[in-house]
C-alpha cells in the first residue's frame, strides 16, 4: 500500500478515535458533599472539539467528503459500571492512590457525539461534538466534620471502555502526520490546587457553601501539515473544564480539605439595633395617639 493510502487509514483512524472522546461547550465537574453518608457524588460532563479542515480539492479533503457522511449521530445512554468492571477498577485506583481512605462506592457513564461534514469556502470540515458523562459516588472521605478533599483531581491512567468502545484516550496524528499526541480527557490533574485559592460563595437561603474554580483551556491542541501541493490541512482540538464542590453549611477549606461549619449566628448588636428601631417607631406612634388631631 503506498504513502497516501497509509495515511488515509490513518486520518481516518485519527478522526474515528476523535469521535469516541466528549466535545461541544465546556467540561464541568461538579461535587457534592454528603457529611450524614460520609460521601461525595461527582457528576461530570466531559466536553471538548475537534475540527479538521483540508482544500476540497486535496487528497484529504476528498478523504473527508467521500469517508464520513454529511451528519452522524451516537447515543450510548447511562450504564452502570460493574465494581469489577476495569473501567471501575481503573476509577477507583486513582481515587484510593490519592486518599488512602476514599474509593469507589458507584460508577456509570453514558456518551453521546455528533460528526457533521460540511464546506467553507475551498475547505471541506469535519467537526466531532461529543459528551461524555461520569457519575460517581465517592465514599470515606469525612472524618468527623472534615471532609478530605485530596481525591478530587483523579485522573484515569488507563482507557474507559463503554459498550466496547474507548471513550477517554484518543491519539492524534501518527508516522504519515506532522506530529503526535495523546489526550485523555478523565483527567482532572489541573484541579490539584489548594482549595484555599478556589472561589468560595455562601448562600444563606439554601445554607450551601461552594468552592469553585475555572480551569480554562487545559489542552488545547493544534496539528498542521501537507500533503502535497494544496494539501495543507489543520486539526485543532479544545477542553475547557471547571469545578464546583458544595456542601452543606458555612464552611471552610485548607489545603485539601472542606471543614462543615454552622451557619454565623446574627451579632447581638444587630438584635440591639432592631430593638432600637421598634421602640423608637412605637414612641412616634403614641405620642401621635396622645396629641390627637390639631382643630
Amino acid at each position: 500500500m503506498n504513502s497516501k493510502g497509509l495515511l488515509a487509514i490513518v486520518l481516518v483512524a485519527t478522526l474515528a478515535g476523535s469521535a469516541m472522546i466528549p466535545l461541544s461547550g465546556a467540561s464541568n465537574i461538579q461535587a457534592y458533599l454528603n457529611p450524614t453518608a460520609n460521601e461525595a457524588t461527582v457528576s461530570a460532563y466531559i466536553n471538548s472539539s475537534v475540527v479538521f479542515s483540508a482544500s476540497q480539492v486535496s487528497f484529504l479533503g476528498k478523504i473527508v467528503t467521500d469517508v464520513f457522511p454529511h451528519s452522524s449521530n451516537l447515543t450510548i445512554k447511562q450504564t452502570t459500571i460493574n465494581s469489577d468492571n476495569l473501567s471501575f477498577q481503573v476509577v477507583n485506583d486513582s481515587i484510593h492512590s490519592m486518599d488512602s481512605n476514599a474509593s469507589l462506592k458507584s460508577l456509570s457513564l453514558g456518551y453521546s457525539r455528533t460528526i457533521v461534514n460540511t464546506t467553507s469556502g475551498s475547505n471541506a470540515l469535519l467537526y466531532v461534538n461529543s459528551s461524555l458523562l461520569l457519575k460517581a459516588t465517592v465514599k470515606g472521605i469525612f472524618n468527623n466534620n472534615t471532609a478530605s478533599l485530596g481525591w478530587r483531581s483523579f485522573s484515569s491512567n488507563s482507557s474507559l471502555e463503554l459498550n466496547g468502545s474507548d471513550v477517554s484516550n484518543t491519539s492524534f496524528g501518527g508516522s504519515y502526520l506532522t506530529s503526535s499526541r495523546t489526550v485523555n480527557t478523565v483527567n482532572f490533574t489541573v484541579f490539584s490546587k489548594s482549595l484555599t485559592n478556589w472561589t468560595r460563595t455562601y448562600d444563606s437561603a439554601t445554607n450551601i457553601t461552594t468552592f469553585s474554580m475555572d480551569a480554562g483551556t487545559t489542552v488545547h491542541f493544534q496539528m498542521n501539515g501537507s500533503l502535497g501541493p494544496g494539501g495543507n490541512f489543520s486539526l485543532t482540538y479544545n477542553l475547557d473544564p471547571s469545578y464546583s464542590i458544595l456542601a452543606p453549611g458555612y464552611d471552610s477549606a485548607s489545603s485539601n480539605a472542606i471543614v462543615i461549619g454552622n451557619p454565623p449566628a446574627t451579632s447581638p448588636v444587630t438584635y440591639y439595633a432592631i430593638g432600637a428601631v421598634l421602640v423608637a417607631v412605637a414612641a412616634v406612634l403614641y405620642f401621635r395617639r396622645r396629641k390627637g388631631p390639631i382643630n
